[in-house]
């Protein structure tokens, strides 16, 4: 589910297109160190569609790759990973999209390209709640309104049942509709 966040911040930051194509034989070398795709035989050469339809791990490593950690974490985050939703709910967890600031303020190390592989594929570093891929997927699903999920139909604080307001969405994220349609397809 993650990789179509690596997916849109790949077209939407003009690194690959629809069209991309990745070879997969069942696992790939980044940074000296072999990455293995869940397809011990691989996929083979795939294009974007094929590679989401087939949830091909070397695609979205190479994908990732080129991308870099920083601008998944932009994109991730702007559909709903990584973030609290804002659910009318005590105690909501945040997730977290990796970034090299992040790493450095947290760690306070740098972040090395070869981590970025493993957060291609929602690996590594990334963690994240059932709640805010919800809110991720309606975000790809809508066309870009990141929505507040709530539970809360109505509050009775004494004076009987008050119709609890429906939250507004948190933002609109602007994406090419021609982009969004490649991920939907």
């Amino acid at each position: 589910t993650f990789k179509m966040a690596v997916a849109l911040a790949g077209l939407e930051e003009g690194v690959i297109t629809p069209e991309f194509r990745a070879s997969c034989a069942g696992g790939a070398t980044f940074y000296g160190h072999h990455f293995a795709c869940w397809k011990k035989g691989g996929h083979g050469s795939l294009d974007l569609r094929h590679a989401i339809e087939q949830s091909c791990d070397v695609y979205f490593y190479t994908v990732a790759n080129l991308v870099g950690v920083d601008k998944i974490n932009k994109w991730a985050t702007n559909l709903g990973l990584g973030v609290k939703s804002g659910i009318d709910l005590p105690n909501e967890l945040q997730g977290l999209v990796p970034s090299t600031k992040w790493k450095l303020e947290k760690m306070h190390e740098k972040w090395y390209a070869g981590e970025t592989i493993s957060v291609g594929i929602g690996q590594g570093a990334v963690s994240l709640t059932p709640v805010s891929m919800a809110v991720y997927m309606s975000t790809l699903a809508n066309g870009g309104t990141r929505v507040t999920p709530h539970l809360l139909k109505a509050v009775d604080e004494g004076k009987g049942w008050v119709p609890a307001p429906v939250p507004p969405p948190q933002k609109t994220v602007d994406i090419d509709p021609a982009k969004l349609q490649a991920i939907r397809d």
